[in-house]
């Protein structure tokens, strides 16, 4: 199978800091783990068209399909393919309709939040004690010192 996974980053004062999680209720692995949104690429869909519909579908904010950045691609040993992608172009007043739950609803039940992280590791505030999926310590690490590089620096699209 083929995912995406997304991170939406605020860069306006009043949301500085912050990134947008899901609490995850499945697959089992996840249960009660805070990760990215995100979800399964359908066929014929590129990855940036796949997390556009996919952070849509689960927070009820739209972006443009220009607005997300791969930065990592990971294979398992399953054969599952996973791109990771961050954009910091979401209308971050928009955030404040999307603490508790999903506004589509229909689609995703588990809990959506912004979560205010480290301005110099990108990680979650007090990430000892914050449950997240194994890998979310790195990607957000990684998406947060992307995300602070100047355009013309970053890496490739993936």
């Amino acid at each position: 199978m083929k995912y995406v996974c997304g991170f939406a980053q605020a860069s306006t004062p009043e949301f500085e800091n912050r990134v947008l999680l899901i609490k995850k209720e499945r697959p089992d692995w996840q249960l009660g783990l805070w990760n990215g949104i995100g979800g399964k690429i359908e066929t014929g869909e590129g990855i940036r068209k796949a997390m556009q519909r996919k952070f849509l579908e689960e927070t009820g904010i739209e972006t443009e399909v220009t607005d997300w950045q791969s930065f990592h691609y990971e294979r398992f040993r399953s054969g599952d393919e996973v791109w990771f992608m961050h954009t910091q172009a979401v209308a971050f007043s928009e955030f404040e309709h999307v603490s508790i739950r999903s506004m589509r609803g229909e689609l995703t039940d588990e809990q959506i939040s912004h979560v205010k992280v480290s301005p110099y590791t990108g990680l979650p505030m007090l990430s000892d004690l914050f449950p997240m999926v194994y890998n979310l310590r790195y990607l957000l690490a990684m998406s947060h010192a992307t995300l602070a590089t100047l355009p013309a620096e970053r890496p490739l699209e993936c």
